[in-house]
């Protein structure tokens, strides 16, 4: 085996190899002569961190010397494609947001079946591609910030705890709650906000596992948004009141149903009964949620709580590019700002992203007076810059 070369020398961890910001339009042909003429090298790496540069495609090379790769980042790159032998890695994370790939791209290449953490945020993703359904051990999936209109492609996946759907175009759920309810035992977080929800389902109420669910900034106007600003186990037991008895009882059997492995689409259920209606009469609206409000106040407290409820343990999908935070001094759902440049876009993307991790933490149980001090006051920092760089994005739009 030749010695090793420059680049390879230069490694401040032998496991890892990190090529961030460089400006990269190609993998450098130097390192992979290096990693060929040094395996027992090659063979030790397991981390391979690519993202901020201009990649459009990843040398099939590399993934066949790199055999040992565990965790792969290519995150905001311009990537069209993936490398053809992909699923030869056992690879267990897997991040591609911030790229240019489409739903047929994924689906043109075999995903690698050992993988748990999938994040393909900020893509040009129309449906859900549908080889994502077969990764049996998945457990984190950030499809937030594409082109989704709905989700009747949904299959059942086992081993799901956390779902980033938010900042889409999804107008209607069908049977997605129910099959989540139903298939996904796991599942802790849910993130549906900023989407074109014109109802939010009362079913979601039933899927009792959730800790973190978010389903703010949807245009739908059956649901005060003071409602849901609340934690998450106050709404979801709003939404099961919201249901009559008859309603949430054939709810409860059509969950069953989704259990059964021979049935793979519900028959029929209606908007009306599981989902309320956009042209309720609003006073008629306003008497029935008040009297269940009054009800649901006894069990949570009168002031805004954080819309989640994260345990210390629960994990974030790696960089995750997730949707914009909410205003609170408005009940109405805020709309969606369109950034004039994709580095505008990221920078409001990654302020949104600081706000939320300081916010689950500061839901940790065990934090002392002075440390939730600190995060609350690195959140109002935080959402101080974001509601400046809107402002300036919206006087740079007109």
């Amino acid at each position: 085996e030749k010695p090793t070369g420059m680049l390879l020398s230069g490694l401040s961890n032998p496991k890892a190899i990190k090529l961030e910001r460089k400006q990269l339009r190609n993998l450098p042909s130097e390192l992979l002569e290096e990693l060929q003429a040094a395996p027992s090298i090659a063979s030790r790496i397991e981390c391979l961190f690519l993202s901020r540069n201009l990649l459009s495609e990843v040398d099939e090379e590399f993934v066949q010397i790199l055999k040992n790769l565990r965790e792969l980042e290519i995150d905001r790159n311009k990537l069209t494609k993936l490398p053809q032998n992909l699923n030869s890695l056992n690879l267990t994370s897997l991040s591609l947001g911030g790229n240019q790939l489409t739903t047929a791209a994924i689906e043109s290449v075999a995903l690698c079946p050992s993988l748990e953490r999938l994040n393909l945020a900020q893509n040009q993703l129309q449906s859900i591609p549908k080889n994502v359904f077969h990764l049996k051990r998945l457990q984190t999936l950030n499809i937030a910030n594409n082109k989704l209109t709905s989700l009747d492609s949904w299959q059942a996946m086992s081993s799901l705890e956390l779902l980033d759907l938010s900042g889409n175009k999804i107008s209607h759920l069908g049977d997605f709650p129910l099959n989540l309810a139903a298939n996904s035992p796991k599942i802790g977080s849910l993130f549906l906000q900023h989407n074109e929800m014109q109802t939010i389902p009362s079913v979601l109420g039933l899927i009792e596992t959730l800790h973190t669910f978010d389903v703010r900034g949807n245009p739908q106007r059956a649901i005060r948004y003071a409602i849901l600003d609340k934690n998450c186990q106050y709404l979801l037991e709003y939404l099961r009141n919201r249901m009559t008895p008859d309603q949430s009882k054939d709810a409860t059997a059509a969950i069953a149903k989704f259990k059964d492995s021979t049935y793979t689409k519900l028959e029929q259920v209606s908007n009306p009964p599981i989902e309320l209606s956009t042209t309720e009469n609003p006073s008629e609206k306003e008497q029935t949620t008040t009297s269940r409000d009054a009800e649901l106040s006894n069990n949570a407290a009168e002031s805004t709580q954080p819309q989640t409820k994260t345990p210390p343990d629960t994990k974030l999908p790696n960089k995750a590019i997730s949707s914009q935070p909410e205003d609170n001094s408005t009940e109405q759902p805020i709309q969606k700002v369109e950034s004039s440049t994709a580095e505008e876009q990221n920078l409001l993307a990654e302020l949104t992203e600081k706000i939320k991790l300081l916010e689950l933490q500061l839901e940790h149980p065990g934090l002392s007076n002075a440390k939730r001090f600190a995060l609350k006051k690195q959140v109002a920092m935080q959402r101080s810059k974001y509601i400046k760089e809107e402002r300036r994005l919206k006087e740079l739009s007109k």
